[in-house]
């Protein structure tokens, strides 16, 4: 139930909708996905993730979008990290997150960090993020309490998801 839920939302996604916004060419006033959001009574940010995750085709749109947002976020809870290193990090968690669960379900496992989500390993990390692995593994604890926050938050998105939905439909 849960992944028909998410799927549902996320066919409401730029691929599949198109709506005239009547501006006479340029960049839309609305978009597919605010629609989406509103349809679905989630925030935009929550919205463009489920698009992202649970659509069949990607949506570099939604995905870009919500990178800017979950980087604001990283650079709130770690203070020197950059504009550019945040958005890489919020890229990292979100394709960890679209990547699958780890058996533990969150209850606590030391592959995934507590979080639920299979993680990359310590080298494919460094190399997503650009680093010198010694940088990463020096600052491992670091990132990684970065990257947990980025992933409860998606988490949340989609439990957010399916409590609306399912109460719509109920």
């Amino acid at each position: 139930m849960h992944n028909q839920v998410l799927e549902r939302i996320s066919k409401a996604g730029v691929k599949t909708v198109k709506f005239d916004t009547g501006m006479g060419g340029g960049t839309p006033l609305y978009t597919s996905c605010d629609y989406a959001a509103a349809l679905s009574g989630l925030s935009r940010d929550a919205t463009a993730w489920i698009i992202y995750a649970y659509s069949n085709t990607t949506d570099p749109k939604s995905f870009n979008y919500l990178a800017l947002q979950l980087a604001r976020v990283a650079m709130s809870v770690c203070d020197n990290v950059s504009h550019d290193f945040s958005v890489r990090i919020a890229k990292l968690a979100m394709e960890e997150h679209v990547r699958g669960f780890c058996q533990c379900k969150g209850k606590g496992c030391e592959k995934c960090l507590d979080t639920g989500v299979l993680i990359f390993s310590g080298r494919l990390r460094a190399s997503v993020l650009r680093l010198p692995k010694t940088t990463y593994f020096n600052n491992r604890h670091d990132y990684d309490f970065i990257i947990k926050i980025l992933h409860l938050i998606l988490s949340g998105y989609e439990r957010d998801a399916v409590i609306n939905i399912t109460r719509f439909l109920s």
